[in-house]
């Protein structure tokens, strides 16, 4: 059994060392720290045996976090050779006609050419953009495919593919436009930041739900319907899960800023090689909760 004790005192002299230190978080991992020491040592001793048996199916995580890894390379990818072209026909469009105000000036005929070139510029966006969703779509859905067979051992199937291609576009077409709207109010007034935090952590905590749900069912109508229910009728059995993972996200925070302090060089890829093995580890403790609610 798990020392749940030892467990939460440490986590307490850590963050009463880190309050000092000025490292952010310290009082939230304080208050995780007392979480865990208060409550019944068997509940606790159970999550946290869960949470270790994560550490013991590595191979499955490591996998995962490849899995994961490709999909942002691709993303990546996509967006790069979107701006590519979008630029591309910005150039094209400013050779053609000269966008400027003097030009509009030296001769009032070349308005009509420049609205006509606007409007292209502006289907030209729109149906770049439209490509660049599908094709992140497809590519979300192949990883996630492969993510939650891999953590869940489901059988691989042409059916057990398209389930997951409907639940992710069912769950996407809910996300799209309400993502649209708060990342575009939060690039124009900084201050609804916390905002966009809050929606996509809303968004991340009904989607493990969604596909744990998938993985023990295979229909996406059930799964899409019963995630969503779970999801705020099991919330109150998740917090104590997400305090836990709060504190890891915290130490491999706190590590990544000490290695990049001492070697700047790799700060991008400790950075992002962090960020991959938190979501691997958070997607596969949940899975191990929401499975057994």
């Amino acid at each position: 059994m798990v020392n749940t004790k030892i467990i939460a005192i440490s986590i307490i002299a850590i963050s009463v060392a880190a309050f000092f230190m000025k490292i952010p978080g310290s009082i939230v991992l304080a208050v995780i720290g007392l979480v865990l020491l208060i409550l019944p040592t068997k509940y606790i001793s159970e999550l946290l045996t869960k949470y270790f048996e994560v550490f013991k199916n590595y191979k499955k995580v490591a996998t995962t976090v490849a899995y994961d890894a490709l999909f942002w390379t691709a993303i990546t990818g996509l967006a790069y050779v979107y701006k590519l072209l979008f630029e591309k026909k910005l150039l094209a469009e400013y050779v053609k006609t000269g966008f400027s105000k003097e030009a509009l000036i030296a001769d009032p005929a070349i308005a009509a050419t420049m609205a006509q070139s606007l409007r292209g510029i502006v289907v030209y966006t729109l149906i770049g953009l439209a490509v660049f969703v599908l094709l992140a779509y497809v590519a979300y859905t192949i990883s996630r495919y492969f993510i939650w067979t891999e953590l869940s051992s489901q059988k691989r199937a042409k059916k057990t593919f398209w389930s997951y291609a409907k639940l992710t576009g069912a769950w996407w077409a809910i996300l799209i436009l309400p993502s649209a709207v708060i990342i575009a109010a939060a690039t124009k007034t900084p201050q609804v930041a916390a905002l966009v935090l809050i929606f996509f952590l809303a968004a991340a905590h009904f989607t493990s739900f969604l596909y744990t749900n998938l993985t023990k069912t295979g229909k996406a109508g059930h799964s899409f319907t019963m995630g969503l229910a779970m999801g705020l009728s099991k919330f109150h059995r998740v917090l104590v899960p997400y305090g836990i993972l709060f504190a890891t996200w915290w130490m491999l925070s706190t590590l990544a800023s000490i290695i990049n302090y001492m070697n700047a060089g790799v700060a991008s890829a400790v950075t992002l090689l962090f960020a991959l093995c938190i979501l691997a580890i958070s997607r596969a403790y949940l899975y191990t909760i929401i499975k057994s609610l």
